[in-house]
Parts: structure tokens; C-alpha cells; sequence
């Protein structure tokens, strides 16, 4: 019984280490939704350990502008980034809306 007990109390401790070395995408996923304002829409979002990629639109250039920048305070702070790559800056004349795609190498 105490072996069984031993096998069961080492496989929980080797669970939570494995959950304790997680990387938490949900803090970092929020950390840069903070730094996005509200006429700005994500088109598409992906995370890993490595490097994030977005990409938003808006009919404000202004606010993609703001939303850059503070990626830029970020890499400066060394905060979760620490370069940025514009992978694409695009309009469409037709609904007047600006578009940025960006990939963002990770600490």
C-alpha cells in the first residue's frame, strides 16, 4: 500500500513540474491586448514559446500607429518581446480601413 502511495505522490510531483515550466499564454496573450485599442480588430493571433504574430485592422492608421509604439516601449522595457518584424502595412481604399501584420520574437 505504501508503495502504491509513493509511485502516485512522485507522478503528482512530477505533473506539477511539468505545469509549473508552462509558459502562461494567457498573461501574455492580455499583456498585449492591453496595448490595443478598441477600434483596432485582431484579424488573427498566434503564440508560442518563441515569437508572436498579429495581425490587426482599423480605419484609424492612428491607432495601429499608438498600438505599434507600444510594442516598441515593450522591446524597450524587455518586456515578453524583443523584436519586432512588419511582415505587411496595407490599405483598402474601398472601406477606408488600414491593415499591419507584425511578428514579434519572444525574450
Amino acid at each position: 500500500k505504501q508503495v502504491k502511495i509513493a509511485i502516485v505522490n512522485s507522478k503528482i510531483a512530477d505533473i506539477s513540474k511539468i505545469l509549473d515550466s508552462r509558459t502562461n499564454y494567457e498573461s501574455e496573450i492580455n499583456f498585449f491586448l492591453e496595448k490595443i485599442a478598441n477600434d483596432v480588430s485582431i484579424n488573427s493571433l498566434e503564440i508560442d514559446r518563441t515569437k508572436l504574430t498579429i495581425t490587426v485592422s482599423s480605419n484609424s492608421l492612428s491607432s495601429i500607429d499608438k498600438m505599434l509604439n507600444s510594442f516598441f516601449e515593450m522591446i524597450a522595457k524587455k518586456q515578453i518581446i524583443k523584436s519586432i518584424t512588419i511582415q505587411s502595412l496595407f490599405s483598402d481604399p474601398k472601406s477606408g480601413n488600414y491593415g499591419l501584420s507584425i511578428k514579434a520574437n519572444k525574450l
